[in-house]
C-alpha cells in the first residue's frame, strides 16, 4: 500500500503552471487525486483510447495513470530501500482536452456516489 506521494521538480512546475498550486498545495491535490482519482482501468470509450495513445511513453510496470478533476496524473511506484514501504512519484501533469472533459467528470461523479452509497 502507498504509504507517500513525492512530487519530481518537473510535475511541480507543471502544477504551478496549469493550477496556480504552491508546493504544499501541489502535494495535498496529488496525494488526493491518487487516493480518489479515476484509475485507467475505470475508464473505457474514448477516453481510454486518448489516454492509451497519450500515455504510451509512460506505460513501464508500476506506472499509474489518475484522472482527477480536469487533469491526468502520471505516478510511478517506487520502494523505499531501507524499511521496504511503498511510495509513489508524481512524474507530470496535464489538462484532459476539452472533448473528453464531460467524460471524465461523468465517471468522477458516479464514483463519489458509489463511494458515499457504500
Amino acid at each position: 500500500m502507498i504509504k507517500m506521494i513525492d512530487i519530481t521538480e518537473h510535475a511541480y512546475i507543471r502544477m504551478k503552471e496549469r493550477m496556480g498550486l504552491s508546493r504544499h498545495a501541489a502535494k495535498k491535490t496529488a496525494e488526493t487525486a491518487f487516493d480518489l482519482g479515476i484509475k485507467f482501468f475505470e475508464t473505457r470509450g474514448r477516453l481510454k483510447k486518448y489516454l492509451l495513445g497519450e500515455t504510451r511513453t509512460y506505460q513501464k510496470i508500476g506506472t499509474r495513470v489518475i484522472i482527477y478533476g480536469e487533469m491526468v496524473y502520471i505516478f510511478s511506484d517506487f520502494r523505499k530501500m531501507e524499511t521496504g514501504e511503498e511510495y509513489a512519484v508524481l512524474v507530470t501533469v496535464w489538462y484532459i482536452p476539452n472533448n473528453l472533459k464531460n467524460s471524465a467528470l461523468g465517471l468522477q461523479r458516479r464514483k463519489k456516489e458509489r463511494m458515499a452509497a457504500g
